[in-house]
């Protein structure tokens, strides 16, 4: 049981660690030209760069969420939620990103699973 705990742990940790790692290159984004990925679609990127920093983790079945935040012109906070994708988005400085993924594990306890739990993640960064 402890053995399938640490695993377990092990995962979420990963999963922290690249959710940041993710976060902090979407909010590095704006302006970006090169890689081309950055400059079409920032969250397709987050999400490269977040799969990369978790390579014992299978990419395939982390789900990733954003969430954009920005000030309207009437001083009001506007988020909009995307999906793994978004294409032509066009940050401020000082703009929130948020980024959430979730990945799905199976503890097993002596040949008895229990379920499946999902374990998550999430990190915000203001754009820069």
């Amino acid at each position: 049981g402890m053995f399938s705990f640490g695993i377990a742990l092990n995962n979420y940790l990963v999963l922290t660690s690249a959710v940041g790692s993710g976060a902090r290159a979407l909010s590095l984004t704006r302006g970006q030209t090169t890689p081309t990925l950055a400059a079409t679609d920032p969250c397709k990127y987050a999400a490269a760069i977040a799969n990369s920093a978790a390579p014992n983790l299978s990419s395939g079945s982390i789900t990733y969420t954003f969430v954009w935040t920005t000030i309207n012109t009437s001083g009001t906070a506007v988020s909009t939620s995307y999906t793994s994708s978004c294409p032509a988005l066009t940050m401020n400085a000082g703009d929130s990103v948020q980024m959430h993924a979730s990945y799905p594990y199976s503890l097993v306890l002596y040949g008895w699973t229990p379920g499946t739990m999902n374990l998550t993640a999430q990190t915000a960064e203001l754009v820069q």
